[in-house]
């Protein structure tokens, strides 16, 4: 009975560490932070870079700079995608090379050229009448397959047209015997529109916690004529309240243009994002409308 009683403790033992393991498991990977920073700019060219980071193992990297680009993410220390591209340097000894010889090659080209001209008019002189002849036996041949092949083309294409037509009128007719009842009374329901109200609000909720918590920014605007821009950041000014904290619009009185460049931080949970998820199902509205879509 000893020995019975230490192999079941053991097990015991091995399926609680094995649940606490996986519940520390669980626990690490909703409650992590990931991490994320990105800075997108154009005064001109595009330039990115944009950095996220999970669980100390889980990087990514992307960025483009001068025609430079350069994607990777890495999962634990291996590279599970990577994408680089380089600017292709151009060298100038090639050209200076090919360029010492021109002289002579061009020599021997006029010459090879000029005899080459010579055989040729004598040759064309003669098949010129062979290939007349031969030219009007050709199309006497193809006149003939024409002629052959017509009926056999035409009533191919009748069968297909025929076929074609067939199928548009039985889709025709599906579309039309298809209960249409159902999705009214779905879309004329009052649940939908409060399901759908409660969905729009999760959505809301989960976008906020994905928001960035630092953002800054710096924008240019030129409408092409001075008057103009001056109006045009007249009017942006009454948004300066909101945006003061956080950038700058400046305008650009010589040319037309929309250029500027912004840096976002920001961190969120997906621990935060299942549990807006659970509540969001839990309503009873969206777990009635779910399951009428879902019959």
């Amino acid at each position: 009975m000893s020995i019975l009683w230490l192999i079941i403790k053991v097990i015991l033992f091995a399926l609680l560490g094995g649940v606490v393991l996986l519940i520390t498991g669980l626990a690490i990977i909703l409650l992590a932070p990931i991490h994320y920073e990105a800075y997108v700019e154009k005064y001109g060219e595009l330039i990115y870079e944009i950095h996220f980071r999970y669980l100390k193992g889980i990087k990514g990297k992307f960025h483009l700079e001068d025609g430079i680009k350069h994607h990777r993410v890495d999962v634990f220390w291996k590279t599970l995608y990577e994408d680089k591209v380089e600017e292709v340097e151009v060298t100038e000894h090639s050209p200076q090379m090919k360029s010492f010889n021109k002289e002579p090659v061009q020599k021997n080209k006029n010459e090879k050229s000029t005899q080459t001209n010579r055989v040729l008019s004598d040759r064309i002189n003669v098949n010129d009448k062979t290939s007349s002849d031969e030219t009007k036996q050709v199309k006497k041949e193809k006149v003939l397959k024409k002629k052959v092949k017509s009926p056999i083309m035409k009533e191919i294409e009748d069968s297909t047209q025929e076929s074609a037509e067939k199928v548009k009128e039985e889709t025709k007719q599906k579309i039309r015997e298809m209960p249409d009842s159902g999705i009214k009374e779905i879309l004329l329901d009052p649940l939908t529109y409060r399901a759908v109200r409660c969905i729009l609000k999760g959505i809301w909720s989960i976008l906020k916690v994905m928001a960035p918590k630092e953002w800054d920014f710096e924008m240019v605007v030129g409408a092409g004529d001075p008057g103009e821009t001056g109006a045009l950041i007249a009017k942006l000014t009454l948004l300066y309240p909101i945006y003061f904290q956080h950038g700058v619009i400046r305008g650009d009185y010589e040319k037309e243009c929309l250029m500027g460049g912004f840096l976002v931080k920001g961190r969120f949970r997906i621990g935060q994002i299942v549990i807006r998820l659970v509540q969001l199902y839990l309503q009873r509205d969206v777990r009635t409308f779910i399951h009428l879509i879902l019959k």
